[in-house]
């Protein structure tokens, strides 16, 4: 598009693209020249569309001055990788994955989403299934999202330091990641083993069975019960910590 705030231009619309059995590499790239924010290679005016890689070493490369892949409420948008050691990613000025949902499915997939410009969210109201394999996920930022590991051991990567974030371990293998420093940011992650940060690792697979538990940077916070602060505190010193209010 030329003109500004004129009219809508996406890449994909109405429509599905199957591309069957065999190693595929599908590559789509959207251009804008102007200031319209209505760009993407699929939008939220359209029902819904499909990207079906199928099975095979799969590579799907999308890019887009505008928005990824962006849908509305009721035609949400898929990604499904299928069976094969795929890779996929969206890089984009804008959300990237926006109230959408991506498969990987079965086999070591890596997907990248990132969106460049810093008030916007590499994945935003969106989900994400790995499913089985050992899978990697890159993103850059996340807004009301959630992500299943599948069965794997699989690897999150989050393009920060760690010390901005707060990992919260809900319940079993159910974890929640907010940011001290963005308040919007939030991801809901299960059956998930690894989160890497730009300065370090963490595993979750110690974290799924000690209860409620917080990581704030380098620190790990649990909840402990005592009838008592000096029950608790021993409580607190069996999981080789000491007790705070």
């Amino acid at each position: 598009s030329s003109k500004d705030n004129t009219f809508t231009s996406y890449a994909v619309k109405n429509s599905s693209i199957n591309l069957g059995d065999g190693n595929d590499n599908l590559n789509i790239t959207q251009n804008n020249s102007s200031g319209n924010l209505d760009i993407a290679i699929s939008g939220e005016v359209s029902y819904s569309v499909l990207y079906d890689f199928g099975s095979g070493d799969d590579v799907g490369s999308f890019s887009s001055d505008g928005y990824g892949i962006k849908s509305d409420v009721e035609n949400r948008h898929k990604v499904v990788l299928g069976e094969g050691d795929d890779s996929f990613n969206i890089s984009s000025v804008y959300s990237a994955l926006y109230n959408s949902i991506l498969y990987a499915d079965e086999g070591n997939d890596q997907v990248d989403l990132r969106a460049s410009n810093q008030f916007h969210y590499g994945i935003h109201d969106s989900d994400i299934y790995l499913g089985d394999g050992h899978d990697y996920l890159t993103l850059d930022s996340s807004k009301n999202s959630n992500i299943d590991g599948g069965d794997g051991s699989d690897i999150i990567k989050i393009l920060d330091s760690s010390e901005n974030y707060i990992i919260e371990n809900l319940q079993s293998n159910n974890f929640e990641i907010t940011s001290s420093t963005d308040g919007f940011f939030k991801l809901s992650i299960s059956n998930v083993e690894h989160i890497s940060f730009d300065d370090k690792n963490i595993s979750l697979l110690d974290r799924t069975n000690a209860g409620k538990a917080v990581i704030r940077g380098n620190s790990i916070y649990a909840i402990v019960d005592g009838p008592s602060w000096t029950e608790a505190e021993a409580n607190a010193n069996k999981l080789s910590g000491y007790l705070a209010s």
